[in-house]
């Protein structure tokens, strides 16, 4: 909703020019609505509308990898549940999915990408409960607010450079985010070592083969056997 709200404001981004949903990089909140803590704090934000039809669903890495141009997580451990499932259909199909995933702490204000460890705080970690709750998910949001805003900054910046290269060829804004996120760095902690541009002698195959053996409904293996 803050990322939506951000767009909707910018003049340099055609309208509805954004399709943004949420998903949980685990499942053990499928199907569940927002926290009080949560609803709160987007109403004091004026972003609560969408609250009250909500219910959490998973992450779906075939079709979400697939259908979305960049996929933004709220820390590196979502980040790395994520691209652990991405990189399973990279090392198959030699593809490059996993450049889609950046940590939405990477972007500050105005769309600079800072390239920091910035997470934002699990406000309902511990259960906390009550005020000390509420104050936790009103400060997450805040910061959510204001790297929201640096991502639509940073794709501002890529709408208004889109006129055409030096051969008069117009690119559409979704080809400039995908060749803009080939450009960011790797988050080399969280990428497979076989899958990492700097490591370009690593042995695919035999993270092919792990991966064709791992269990189709968790779509896991132990990276570090590799």
């Amino acid at each position: 909703a803050l990322l939506r709200r951000a767009a909707a404001h910018s003049p340099a981004l055609p309208p509805r020019a954004l399709r943004v949903d949420a998903a949980a990089s685990c499942d053990y909140c499928e199907g569940q609505g927002v926290a009080e803590s949560c609803r709160l704090a987007a109403e004091a934000l004026g972003v609560d509308g969408e609250c009250a039809a909500h219910e959490a669903r998973t992450f779906d890495a075939a079709a979400d990898a697939d259908f979305y141009d960049l996929i933004l997580c709220v820390d590196g451990s979502s980040a790395a549940d994520v691209l652990k499932e991405i990189c399973v259909f990279d090392i198959v199909e030699r593809s490059s999915r996993s450049t889609l995933v950046r940590r939405l702490g990477e972007f500050g204000a105005r769309g600079k990408v800072k390239y920091a460890d910035l997470d934002v705080d699990d406000a309902l970690y511990g259960n906390m409960g009550g005020q000390d709750e509420v104050d936790a998910a009103m400060a997450a949001a805040e910061d959510m607010a204001d790297m929201c805003a640096g991502v639509v900054a940073w794709l501002e910046t890529l709408a208004d450079g889109g006129d055409g290269d030096n051969d008069g060829v117009t690119t559409s804004l979704r080809e400039r985010v995908a060749a803009a996120l080939g450009e960011l760095p790797e988050t080399q902690w969280l990428v497979p070592p076989m899958l990492q541009s700097s490591n370009p002698s690593a042995d695919v195959s035999r993270a092919t083969n792990a991966a064709a053996s791992a269990p189709d409904s968790g779509r896991e293996f132990d990276w570090g056997s590799l």
